[in-house]
C-alpha cells in the first residue's frame, strides 16, 4: 500500500444504498462487504444512502438507522472509499467524481471508465472502435424511435430493448412483435431517454471476472443458465430458482484475451465483470462491462475470484490495495487494437 503507515489500521468508508432502483441489491452487497472486511486491518465507517439521498452513518449494516451525516464528514480524512453502489449516481462516474473532489482514493474504476461502461451506447462505441466483437445494435432517443420494421430488417425478428443507462437487467424487454416493441420502449424510457436495441443472440451467457490495474488476474469463466425467457431482474435477485450458476463453465473457447482487451479499451481499473454472449454456432460477443459487480453471497464476481485462490476477505484486501496504488501510465491504447 502507498503512504499508509503499516502500524495503524486503514480507515475505510463503505458506502451502499442510494436513491436508485438498484438500492436493495446494493444493500445486500454492502452488508456482505461489511462482514468480509477484517477489523484487525480496517476501521470501517458505514455510510448508508437512503431512498431520499440522505447520507446516514450506521453502527452496523444490518440496522439501517443511524445519524444523518454530510458528504464531507463521510469522505474527508478517510484512507479509501469502498462503493458498493449499483445503478445511477454510484456506478456511472458521479460518485467517483465526488471522491476526486475530496481527494479520496476509491475502489474501482475512475470517472471516465465508470461513465463509459455504464452507458451501453458509449461502451459499444468504444469496444467497436477497437474491433472487439459486440452484439449488432442500434440506438435512439425515446422521443424519436426507429421504426420496428427497419430494426428487424437489420437486426432480426427477435430483439432486446434496453435503457442505455441501467443495470441489473432493469427495464429490459425481449420483443418479437411491433406491439411488444412499443411497450418495451415505454418501459425502457422510464429509466433513460436513450434506448438500445440489440439482436437477440441464442446461446450461452458467460462471465469473467478481472482484478487489477496494470497486472491483471483474469478468472476462469462462469455460466448463467436462466430458467426464464432471459436473465432478468427477477431471475437475478428474487426467484431463487430463476437461474443456475455454473462455476467454472465448461467452454472450449478462450475468452480471456477479449476480456482483457475490453478492460483495457475502456480504461478499467481495480475490478470488473465482463459479460459475454456465445452463440450456438460459437460466435463470441462482449456484451457488457460492469465496473461495480455485485458482491452478494450469490454474485459471480467473488465466486469466480475464489476459483483463482482468493478468499472473500482476501479479495477485499486486494481491492483496497489496488485503490491505494499510486497511479502509473496506462498501457497505450495501440497495444489492444488488432
Amino acid at each position: 500500500m502507498t503512504n499508509i503507515k503499516k502500524n495503524r489500521k486503514i480507515t475505510v468508508a463503505l458506502l451502499f444504498g442510494g436513491d436508485s432502483f438498484e438500492h436493495e441489491v446494493s444493500v445486500v452487497s454492502g452488508r456482505a462487504i461489511d462482514k468480509g472486511l477484517d477489523r484487525e486491518k480496517y476501521d470501517v465507517i458505514l455510510i448508508y444512502i437512503d431512498y431520499q439521498g440522505r447520507w446516514i452513518r450506521l453502527e452496523e449494516s444490518d440496522q439501517l438507522v443511524g445519524v444523518q451525516t454530510s458528504v464531507e464528514d463521510a469522505l474527508l480524512g478517510v484512507d479509501v472509499a469502498f462503493p458498493a453502489f449499483h445503478g445511477p449516481l454510484g456506478e456511472d462516474g458521479a460518485f467517483q467524481g465526488l471522491c476526486k473532489l475530496f481527494n479520496t482514493p476509491f475502489v474501482g474504476s475512475d470517472v471516465l471508465s465508470s461513465s463509459i461502461c455504464y452507458d451501453k451506447v458509449a461502451c459499444k462505441q468504444m469496444l467497436g472502435f477497437h474491433k472487439i466483437p459486440i452484439v449488432p445494435y442500434a440506438w435512439f432517443y425515446s422521443t424519436t424511435p426507429i421504426p420496428y420494421e427497419s430494426l428487424t430488417c437489420n437486426l432480426g425478428t427477435t430483439l432486446f430493448i434496453k435503457p442505455a443507462n441501467s443495470g441489473s437487467s432493469v427495464g429490459i424487454s425481449k420483443v418479437r412483435t411491433v406491439g411488444e416493441y412499443e411497450k418495451a420502449i415505454e418501459l425502457a424510457s422510464k429509466y433513460d431517454s436513450k434506448i438500445v436495441v440489440e439482436r437477440a443472440i441464442e446461446g450461452r451467457e458467460i462471465e469473467l471476472a478481472i482484478l487489477g490495474n496494470q497486472e491483471l488476474v483474469i478468472s476462469k469463466p462462469g455460466e448463467i443458465v436462466s430458467k426464464r425467457d432471459f436473465y432478468d431482474y427477477e431471475a437475478k435477485y428474487i426467484d431463487p430458482d430463476g437461474a443456475k450458476l455454473i462455476v467454472p463453465a465448461q467452454i472450449d473457447i478462450s475468452l480471456s484475451e477479449i476480456a482483457e482487451r475490453g478492460y483495457r479499451a475502456c480504461f478499467c481499473e481495480g475490478l470488473a465483470r465482463i459479460d459475454f454472449l456465445v452463440s450456438h454456432s460459437g460466435e463470441v460477443f462482449l456484451n457488457e462491462i460492469n465496473t461495480i459487480p455485485g458482491f452478494t453471497p450469490i454474485s459471480l464476481f467473488p465466486k469466480l475470484m475464489m476459483l483463482e485462490g482468493f478468499l472473500y476477505s482476501e479479495l477485499l484486501d486486494r481491492l483496497i490495495e489496488l485503490a491505494l496504488e499510486p497511479h502509473v501510465v496506462r498501457k497505450p491504447v495501440q497495444s489492444i487494437t488488432k
